[in-house]
């Protein structure tokens, strides 16, 4: 099965970088007032948005023993690839997420495993759009981003267009 990213939108909103779709989605949830609800795609399901290569700790292990180094250099490889948030989401995605809620105040997105019962009513906690590109996305919850531009939204920048 695939994951898909569910993103609640301005209805009139700023087009996605190039190979990122939005398209309808089915899975019963309503928009609010003035929204719109797509699924944010990159062919024909959302897992090419994540990071490839996700920090599966054992694969990167066993690839790195297999090259014959050492210990610390593996241990050092492992941390860095942790930090970077590798199992992120695709850093084109990120940004024009971020930029899409400092343009209207916030945007909510929620990772959907397809084959998973999908429960609209978890909340994760929210996230400023700085942070968007460093952030890793948890799965089946919404996840609120905040705009990370005060002046934006009090200059009237933030009414829910993008």
């Amino acid at each position: 099965m695939c994951f898909f990213i569910i993103a609640d939108l301005p209805e009139q909103c700023s087009e996605p970088p190039e190979d990122i779709y939005l398209s309808e989605c089915y899975y019963g949830l309503a928009a609010r007032k003035g929204r719109q609800l797509v699924c944010v795609v990159s062919g024909n399901c959302s897992c090419g948005l994540f990071w490839e290569g996700s920090h599966d700790e054992a694969k990167m292990r066993a690839k790195y023993v297999k090259q014959g180094w050492s210990a610390t250099k593996i241990k050092r490889a492992l941390s860095d690839s942790a930090a970077h948030g590798s199992a992120g989401i695709h850093s084109g995605l990120a940004m024009w997420l971020a930029s899409v809620a400092n343009k209207s105040g916030a945007i909510r997105i929620f990772a959907h495993w397809d084959s998973a019962e999908l429960n609209a009513d978890v909340q994760h906690p929210s996230v400023p759009a700085a942070d968007v590109r460093a952030w890793k996305i948890p799965a089946e919850g919404w996840v609120t981003i905040e705009s990370s531009s005060e002046t934006e939204t009090a200059n009237g920048n933030g009414g829910g267009q993008c």
